[in-house]
């Protein structure tokens, strides 16, 4: 198969593991549900999944402007970030394993950029900054990814402006790590 193979395709019934081969799966709505998933560049993009067990991300620009509902975790062996998950209408990002520092997440108004739904999001040892601002999370939430932060490296800023528990959280879990939060 080649890449844009299921463009726009709509599958009702449940389908196992599936794995991109670069922007496959862009625009398809998957109505019966995932089992794992790989992604690779541009892959997932405006896509509609109903749910999906854990992805594992091998390329950029995965999930763009994705509706999917993930049930497991991911796994993030890709060091480029641009437009990961951004405008993503998950509820939950929790990364079982991530780079430390990935490039270009400040690119194209960054990955997990307008992200409205999330309500959680784990990211083990991030050493780079990043924007949520306009999420969904509570203070509890925030603070969860807080601590699952690595140092930051060098001059590094976590967004946060317009989540529920932005005014409450416990922003000094972040800045005892060299992050600079801004909750407004």
């Amino acid at each position: 198969a080649n890449n844009r193979t299921f463009l726009n395709t709509i599958i009702n019934q449940p389908i196992g593991d599936i794995s991109g081969f670069g922007s496959s799966f862009n625009g398809a709505v998957l109505n019966g549900g995932v089992g794992n998933i790989t992604a690779r560049s541009g892959d997932y993009t405006d896509s509609n999944i109903v749910t999906c067990n854990n992805i594992t991300v091998v390329q950029q620009d995965s999930f763009t402007r994705c509706k999917v509902n993930i049930l497991g975790s991911i796994t993030a062996t890709t060091t480029n970030f641009r437009r990961l998950f951004q405008g993503c209408t998950t509820k939950r990002l929790v990364f079982a394993s991530l780079p430390a520092q990935p490039t270009n997440m400040a690119n194209n108004s960054g990955c997990f950029a307008f992200m409205g739904y999330l309500e959680e999001m784990i990211v083990p040892g991030l050493q780079n900054g990043f924007t949520i601002a306009g999420s969904n999370m509570s203070a509890t939430a925030l603070d969860a990814m807080f601590t699952s932060l690595g140092t930051a490296n060098g001059s590094q800023t976590i967004t946060v402006t317009g989540n529920p528990g932005a005014a409450t959280c416990t922003t000094s879990i972040a800045t005892n790590k060299g992050f600079t939060v801004v909750v407004s």
